[in-house]
């Protein structure tokens, strides 16, 4: 609200700009001694220059005389019949005097004109101040949500699919749309400001295409030259020829950029699939030779496994060739005896059998026993 009363305030200042400074020069003129105001008090009606009464006095009678009959419409007759200076001087000063009057008078007219609006225009603003502060909103909403919008698509472009020529589709987009908004904003002040108004410069160079449907009516009745006073008056298309080109322009540049993101797009994609088949192709390679490494690990494993069992068995067995073929000096001695195993004649005697003769009568390894062991071990 505090900024749509200072663009309200804003706006009015600019419109008492004008008025203001009228109001000094007919200030000015009021305050004047003369009954005909100089030289520099006049110009804006497109007359000639009004004279004042010093300037009258000096002039000569001929130079008057053409004064009273070019710019006063003084005839010949009348002329002649004024024979004295002095009633040339009265004639021509009362002419410029009511040439004067008129001016001021059409001066006075135009400020009632202008006070009337301004202060219609201030009754307005007072009155209509939340429409102006909720179109204000609606306006700073917009705005905001185009930069937005356009500095996610230009984020896109270039962060994204790192499209230069999206870039440059969107510029000219932005440039499209601001000429849309000086052709809009030079409509509504046409309306407004005169047809010799220096602010004219600054609005938008429109064609001139004037449609007058009385001219037509009258054409198509076949009275071509009886179009009447409505004649004159028509409409101005050349706004609308120049909106639609704007237009047809803004969809043209915007259907080549989506043409432009999508062949960019479909190169991210396909670029991505690239990465993603070498991705996996490096992952399917680290995987095989894993693979090939535990495989490898595995049958080192195994061999050292069985080496081990080899071992063992071999172990074992020399344990069992130990075992049943024991040292040849045991042989020689004839020491060793098993007390475990007797043999029991028929008398009840108890014989003592040895290792070689159990192992021969029961073929057999012996046992293993004390004594045996003892033995090997001597």
């Amino acid at each position: 609200p505090a900024i749509a009363g200072a663009m309200s305030y804003l706006c009015l200042m600019v419109i008492m700009c004008p008025v203001a400074t009228e109001a000094i020069s007919w200030q000015s003129l009021w305050e004047s001694d003369d009954l005909v105001s100089s030289s520099s008090s006049s110009g804006n009606s497109g007359n000639v220059e009004t004279l004042s009464m010093g300037d009258i006095s000096e002039m000569r009678v001929r130079d008057i005389k053409r004064r009273l009959s070019r710019q006063h419409g003084y005839g010949s007759d009348e002329l002649s019949k004024i024979l004295d200076k002095r009633e040339l001087i009265q004639s021509l000063s009362y002419e410029e005097h009511k040439v004067e009057q008129q001016k001021i008078e059409r001066k006075k007219r135009i400020r009632w004109k202008r006070s009337i609006i301004v202060a219609l225009i201030c009754v307005l603003v007072v009155i209509l101040r939340p429409l102006l502060s909720h179109a204000w909103e609606v306006l700073s909403v917009n705005c905001v949500v185009y930069t937005d919008k356009k500095r996610y698509e230009f984020t896109k472009c270039v962060m994204e699919y790192q499209s230069y020529k999206g870039c440059f589709g969107i510029f000219l987009m932005m440039a499209i749309d601001l000429l849309k908004l000086w052709l809009t904003i030079s409509v509504l002040a046409s309306w407004i400001l005169s047809s010799s108004s220096n602010y004219r410069t600054y609005l938008f160079p429109m064609p001139s295409l004037p449609i007058r449907p009385a001219q037509m009516l009258a054409a198509a009745s076949g009275n071509a030259g009886k179009a009447g006073p409505l004649g004159d008056y028509g409409i101005n298309v050349g706004p609308m020829v120049v909106t639609w080109a704007l237009r047809f322009l803004h969809g043209k540049i915007e259907s080549w950029m989506g043409r432009v993101l999508v062949k960019a797009h479909k190169r991210q994609r396909k670029e991505v699939r690239r990465a993603a088949k070498k991705k996996e192709k490096q992952q399917e390679k680290m995987v095989a030779e894993e693979e090939k490494k535990a495989r490898k690990a595995g049958r080192k494993a195994r061999r050292a496994a069985r080496a081990a069992e080899a071992e063992q068995q071999q172990n074992q067995q020399d344990t069992k060739e130990d075992d049943n073929h024991p040292h040849p000096d045991d042989d020689d001695n004839n020491t060793t005896t098993t007390t475990t195993t007797n043999t029991q004649p028929a008398n009840g005697t108890t014989i003592p059998m040895t290792t070689k003769t159990f192992a021969a009568a029961t073929d057999q390894p012996p046992p293993y026993s004390e004594t045996s062991g003892m033995d090997e071990l001597d």
